[in-house]
């Protein structure tokens, strides 16, 4: 309170001089003796004003407009008081006072319009230092010139201390055996200057120039060590990655190289193997942390640029900053417009990367996205790729969609009621996550003909126009439930197909599990079609189909194609990603927010839902004696006698259940911490479930947890989609270019 009345009592001060003055030259009171019309309004309006100010002090929300607007009426009200009194007048002679409120209106408009963005400003940096965000204690900021100048003092100690160091090498005896004490000053003054330099950085966005610096300096402080011939993140590795993060998080504007380097001794291609492996680790957690993945690259240099002796500190991995550059600025998460200048070292290879390969000598693809939901198909194509358009019935989806990508392209509205003129331009791909509700296990069997699901055809007729109108997509991808290849005994399926190849496309689809990217079981069915014209390099098609992603009921259902259908499939190739490392204990929430832990009752009551193997599971991982989290579904089960019950389901192998929307019989899904003979269970959190969507720590989630669950339970997992484009869907439109400019 007093921070806020810091910036805003020189302008109380003028609205109560206002309201003085003004009472002090105008005095007339009503007829009737009574309470003018806009006194009562304003006091009635400043009491609401006090009860909603009050709400939203109370759930945490700012409401700085509202609170100096009572602020400012009550000392515009004050002073009119004292300049009545103050002159010999009564209270009653206020009928003119209405004449001052026009200028003090004015002025708390501009206090508000000047104060409050240093206000927040002020709140934001001591958010800062109470998260730790802030390395160090809050001292006066360095400026550049005394940086520059702190840094070179410090670059002459480290070399008088390493003359020392030399001067003693060539002495003998007792001389010599002082070299190692030298060194070791040599680290320390190291360690000393990077600490100070910490602690002098200002708070808030670094410049360019000093985030090398940072890095070096929190890197020197904290240094990221993995074991002998092992990529694994350690505790301690853990512990200076979230210090580095904090710095990143500090330098929006740079790309990161994460450079991976082992020892010279071994094998030269296991030691490259080993440090692409340890630079991709980093980089996996870094995005778990919140590090936008467009930023990163990982690279593994191997052994031919060790950075250390062998006997000191050989698993390093070093970070550094490459190709500093601004960014443009505009909507939340803007794409990079400058993506045709020349590329840094690396070339941005990452788990969701935006661009890989050939694909960056072409301009950014483009694309239109259909039922888009929170944008998670955006956020898989990344920032390689450019909207051209977005859609979506549902309003809380759209408020989603906008608060993370911005509102330019998106409309919101049924999908039955647009027409081919609101939608710009010729897109490169078409994107279309339509609803699953009439082809899940959990809807009615409606298939293509229910209600939800059936918005398919309304959406593919638009393709259809497209086409007429000589604007065809080169690319479709369709993401559905696999229920989608046994809905109607495989007929909606072959009907999709159907309808591709009326259209003028080639068609395949691939079976691809979450659970291969992210800690989820979560199978999604794929369906990619390419305009026939458009030449497909022999190298992604396969003549048979090859697991994982062409499955028993994939190829069940290609037999129950009717031939035209049949003549136009493609077994699509697909590379199959690296095996994943994170668990679903490494992606929960230390401190979950919207989710309470259950009572100890509670959790014995969920337990005893258990069926006899579910508990056997549970019992193992107790008798384990290891700390472990599970994942639990309430489920309506048949008994032997057919009898309905409901049973808890656990899993305790890593992966979290299928995110489901909550609706519909679908429950939600629950956690269980297991710690020898101690059970605790919560709901999962919001949070948690974006996570297991592969989306990043600053994706904006619905503030309520319903419509949060439900937001993600809907959607498509960012990285499948990454792993979708960077594989097929990039290289198509390549294959096209290059033979277009032939």
């Amino acid at each position: 309170m007093d921070d806020w009345l810091s910036h805003f009592w020189p302008w109380l001060v003028a609205i109560f001089a206002i309201g003085a003055v003004t009472a002090f030259v105008r005095r007339r009171a009503e007829a009737d003796g009574g309470l003018s019309p806009w006194l009562a309004w304003g006091l009635l309006a400043f009491v609401v004003g006090l009860v909603v100010a009050g709400v939203s002090a109370l759930q945490g929300r700012p409401g700085l407009w509202l609170h100096s607007g009572l602020a400012a009426y009550a000392a515009f009200l004050m002073g009119c008081a004292t300049g009545a009194l103050g002159g010999g007048g009564h209270l009653r002679e206020h009928r003119e006072w209405a004449l001052g409120l026009l200028p003090a209106t004015l002025l708390w408009v501009g206090a508000n319009a000047v104060e409050i963005p240093k206000f927040e400003a002020s709140l934001n940096a001591g958010a800062e230092e109470a998260n730790g965000k802030s390395a160090g204690p809050q001292i006066d900021p360095l400026t550049a010139a005394k940086r520059a100048t702190f840094l070179e003092s410090a670059r002459r100690q480290a070399e008088k201390l390493a003359r020392s160091r030399a001067a003693a090498g060539d002495q003998t005896g007792s001389v010599a055996s002082a070299a190692p004490s030298l060194a070791q000053q040599l680290r320390s003054a190291r360690l000393e200057t990077a600490r100070a330099y910490l602690a002098g950085l200002p708070a808030g966005a670094l410049e360019l120039a000093a985030c090398q610096e940072a890095l070096d300096a929190t890197q020197t402080v904290r240094k990221v060590l993995f074991p002998s011939a092992s990529a694994e993140i350690t505790r301690a590795a853990a512990d200076a990655l979230d210090a580095l993060t904090s710095i990143l998080r500090r330098c929006p504007d740079v790309k990161i190289e994460i450079a991976g380097h082992t020892d010279n001794i071994g094998d030269e291609a296991r030691n490259q193997a080993l440090s692409q492996q340890r630079a991709e680790a980093i980089l996996r957690y870094l995005v778990l942390q919140g590090v936008p993945a467009a930023r990163l690259t990982a690279v593994g240099y191997g052994s031919k640029q060790p950075i250390a002796k062998n006997d000191d500190e050989p698993h390093r991995l070093r970070i550094e900053v490459t190709g500093l550059r601004s960014v443009a600025r505009g909507s939340p998460r803007k794409a990079l417009e400058n993506a045709e200048a020349p590329l840094p070292r690396g070339s941005f290879h990452r788990l969701f990367s935006a661009r890989r390969g050939a694909i960056r000598k072409m301009s950014k693809p483009t694309y239109y996205e259909f039922f888009a939901g929170g944008g998670m198909a955006r956020a898989g194509l990344g920032e390689g790729w450019r909207c051209l358009f977005a859609n979506d019935f549902d309003a809380k989806k759209a408020q989603t969609y906008r608060a993370n990508w911005g509102g330019d392209e998106f409309l919101l509205g049924d999908v039955r009621a647009l027409d081919t003129a609101q939608l710009p331009g010729v897109a490169d791909l078409v994107w279309a996550s339509f609803p699953c509700q009439d082809l899940s296990l959990a809807g009615r069997g409606a298939g293509l003909a229910g209600e939800r699901s059936g918005t398919f055809w309304p959406f593919f007729d638009l393709v259809r126009r497209l086409r007429t109108e000589g604007r065809a997509p080169r690319l479709l991808a369709f993401e559905n439930v696999c229920g989608t290849l046994t809905s109607h005994g495989g007929k909606d399926f072959a009907a999709i197909c159907e309808a591709l190849a009326g259209t003028g496309y080639r068609c395949g689809a691939l079976v691809i599990d979450a659970a291969l990217f992210v800690p989820q079981s979560r199978p999604r069915l794929f369906v990619v079609a390419a305009e026939a014209t458009l030449p497909i390099p022999l190298a992604m098609t396969a003549p048979n189909p090859a697991t994982p992603f062409h499955p028993p009921r994939l190829r069940g259902a290609l037999e129950r194609l009717p031939d035209a259908a049949r003549r136009a499939w493609v077994w699509w190739r697909l590379a199959s990603p690296r095996a994943r490392n994170l668990s679903l204990a490494e992606l929960v929430e230390t401190r979950p927010r919207g989710v309470a832990w259950r009572s100890e009752e509670e959790t014995r009551a969920l337990v005893s839902l258990m069926s006899e193997t579910h508990r056997e599971r549970l019992a193992a991982e107790r008798a384990a004696g290891r700390p472990a989290v599970g994942a639990v579904y309430r489920r309506t089960r048949y008994s032997a006698a057919g009898v309905k019950m409901q049973r808890a389901e656990a899993r305790f192998d890593g992966l979290s259940g299928c995110l489901r929307t909550p609706a519909g019989g679908s429950s939600r899904q629950f956690l269980l911490f297991v710690d020898g003979a101690r059970l605790r269970s919560r709901l999962i959190s919001a949070r948690e479930t974006a996570r297991l969507m592969g989306l990043a720590e600053d994706y904006i989630l619905p503030s309520g947890y319903s419509d949060a669950y439900r937001l993600t339970g809907d959607g498509v997992v960012a990285p499948v989609v990454r792993h979708l484009s960077h594989h097929l869907l990039e290289p198509l439109l390549q294959a096209g270019a290059q033979r277009q400019a032939a």
